[in-house]
This record gives C-alpha cells, structure tokens and sequence, in this order.
C-alpha cells in the first residue's frame, strides 16, 4: 500500500475520484481549526500570505512555508466520509506527514527548483465568495512549460488566515484529492463492505481498485499499450475522471505522436480547456516542433491560468523557432511589459538582434540585463553564438563598459 501511496504523491500518475457528500453513519473527523464559510479571507490578506509563501521559499525556509498550510484541516479532507478502524487513520496521517512535510515534501520541492535556478511567482488572488486562492507560477532554470501552484485559502472563526488545500497543474488534482484515494485503498483493506458504505467516485474506485492498480503498475513499468486497454475497461464515469484521463494521456504520449493525437482530442472533448491536460499538451508539441498546434495551446494554457507574462515567452520561442521574428520579438515585449522580473524574454530578443545582426539594438539589450539583474557576464564573450556581435564596435564596447564596471 505503501507504493501506492508514493506513486500517487510523488509520481502523479494515478487516477481520482470526486469526494462524495459526507454520510451520516461515518463519523466527521473534525480539524483542529474552525472555518467560516462566509468570511473567505481578503484580497489584501491572500496576498499577505502569498508574498510571506514566495519569500519563505526563495529563503528556502522550509518551516516558513508549512507553518502557513493547516495539515489537519486537509487531511480532514482526504478523510471524512470514509469509515476505517482509528488504527488506520494515525497510519495515514502518519505517512501523509512523512510524505508531504519535511525534506521531502510540498515545500522542500518548491524550494529545491528555485536553489536549483528556478523561480516561484505570486500571480494572481483569485476569489469565489466561499474561499479564495493564491496563484504561483512555479518555472525552471531551463525554461520549458512552468508548473502552477495553487493554495486554498480560509478564514478561521477568529480572523486567521490558512491554507487548506494544495493544487499543482502538474499533478492534476489537489491535494486532498490525492490523499482521499490513498486513504479509500487503505479503508478497502481493513473495512469490510466498503463499496457499500461510500458513495458517487469513491464507490466506483472501491469497485475498480484492482483495474486502477494494475494501469498504475502498468504505466510505472512502461506497458503503456495495456494502460490503455485497462482504462478504456472501466466504466465510463471512471473513464472520464480527470486524474483517469491524465494517465491515458501520458501513456499515450509515450506511444507515439499519433497515438497522443487521438487521446487527447477525447481528452479535449471531455474536459475542455483543462489545465493540466493543455500543460501535458504544450510540452509535447515543443518537444515535437509542432508551431501549430503549439500556438494553440500555449494561448490555451494562457487563457486557463488567468495570464501570464511568461507564456508570452514561450509563445516567442515558438515564433522564433518557426522563423517569425516579428511575431517572435511582439511575444516578447509583451512578456517584459506584463513581469519586468522576468530574464528569460531579453535574452530571446538578444539572440534575435544577434543573429539579425542588429548589434546596436543588441547592446540595449545587454545594457537592460546588466541593469535589472545579477549577472555573471565571464562566460558570454567566449560564446560562439555572440562572437559576431563581440567583433563589432558595439561589441567592443560592451567589453568596454563590463571591464569597467568590474
């Protein structure tokens, strides 16, 4: 059980079901904080709290970071609704705190990709009248498409602010999600009759344990054609399941192109515009060249996280790939305009100017880098790609001005 529990949390491969509607014969296990659902916290606080997370993890404060997340109200989640002997509950609380906190955990990830050279950005604050939402865009030092990190954020009865849940777009469900269906495969082997006792996704995940499991060791194992066949066996609400579809989607992915094509158009049909399906969607028609179906989808992804300034990057590199430079230095300006910290979109127009042997408006470029961030010039003279631009006057008086400066 102890795989399956890593696989769901660190992998992020398994299926999900829906939590159903709390029964009243199952006993409600109570956080240790009570929420009100009619004060969700504030614009202003949910930021507070967003800017105390992106520091906490650009300190790499570990503690910082987890000290703002409510555990035992998302693990109330996970659990409530789902009868099991109180052994079994301190087991998985157990396992989700060794799991999810600490060196290896939700934060500790987050801090190692920005030591790593990555960065983790406040967005946006998102409000639905019940609880409001943090966004970060969590992006690495090698660019490629960037994670979202979402908290759920609530008001306790005495005016404090918690996160109670977690969403990553790239593990397509939240937190509390993941967690239940580790804790429903715990239940089903020490509650007898469970697929009696719960109701709407968790019952057919009781039912269906046994298929999920094997698509599971089947993907993990690189048996993608039988993941396949094995989830297109379940039954069709299963079938349409969100984390359900995300399995067949990468196992699709790693067949091949075509086979990737037809899945996710059934993908795309079931669940429109989904985030995490478009990510998965975007990193594969970049990997592929694919310019077409890659403008689509990074103004999908676009659109679904609300905007943001560094998917306007990547939509240049996809231009500047394909060979339209206008369209790829327009993307560009765009990104700078809408997040001045972002490097990434200034050293795209330098290649460009570069290569266009515009050397005087790549000196701009260099001279607004040298500007707004902390670089270390020592290994760019010596690069090949720049080497017609250091030969120049502009050039050489950009060695000029960098040994001064030194």
């Amino acid at each position: 059980m102890l795989r399956i529990f890593l696989t769901t949390l660190v992998a992020f491969l398994v299926t999900t079901g829906v939590a159903p509607a709390q029964m009243k014969s199952v006993p409600v296990t109570t956080p240790t904080k009570t929420y009100t659902k009619f004060a969700p916290p504030d614009a202003h606080e949910c930021e507070r709290i967003g800017l105390v997370l992106e520091e906490a993890v650009r300190l790499s404060d570990i503690a910082g970071a987890e000290a703002v997340v409510d555990w035992q109200a998302l693990y109330t989640r996970a659990m409530n609704g789902i009868p099991a002997p109180e052994r079994t509950r301190t087991n998985f609380l157990e396992t989700a705190d060794a799991n999810l906190k600490g060196a290896t955990g939700i934060m500790a990830n987050l801090v190692q990709t920005v030591a790593s050279g990555g960065s983790f950005r406040l967005l946006r604050v998102v409000e639905n009248g019940l609880d409001a939402r943090v966004v970060f865009r969590l992006a690495h030092l090698h660019g490629g498409v960037p994670d979202y990190v979402t908290f759920v954020l609530e008001t306790t009865a005495d005016g404090g602010t918690f996160v109670t849940d977690i969403d990553r777009a790239s593990e397509g469900d939240v937190t509390s999600l993941r967690l239940r269906r580790y804790f429903l495969g715990l239940a089903s082997g020490v509650t007898r009759n469970l697929d009696e006792k719960v109701r709407g996704n968790d019952r057919l995940r009781v039912q269906w344990q046994k298929q999920l499991e094997a698509a599971d060791d089947a993907f993990l194992t690189g048996r993608n054609r039988e993941v396949l066949e094995i989830l297109a066996s379940l039954p069709d609400d299963l079938a349409r399941d969100r984390s359900v579809m995300l399995t067949r989607v990468n196992a699709a992915r790693a067949i091949s192109s075509k086979m990737f094509d037809a899945v996710l158009a059934f993908a795309r049909a079931t669940l429109p515009a989904d985030l995490a399906i478009e990510r998965i969607a975007l990193d594969h028609f970049l990997e592929t060249n694919a310019h077409d179906e890659a403008r689509r989808t990074v103004s999908t992804v676009n659109a679904a996280v609300g905007g943001d300034p560094y998917l306007d990057w990547i939509a240049a590199t996809i231009e500047d790939d394909s060979g339209d430079l206008a369209a790829a230095r327009a993307a560009c300006a765009r990104a700078i305009l809408g997040d001045e910290r972002l490097a990434e979109p200034y050293w795209t127009l330098l290649s460009i100017n570069v290569r266009e042997r515009r050397f005087s408006d790549a000196l701009r470029i260099l001279e607004s880098l040298n500007a707004r961030f902390d670089i270390d010039w020592s290994g760019i003279e010596s690069a090949g790609a720049y080497q017609a631009f250091f030969e120049s006057e502009y050039g050489k008086a950009w060695k000029t001005r960098i040994a001064s400066r030194r």
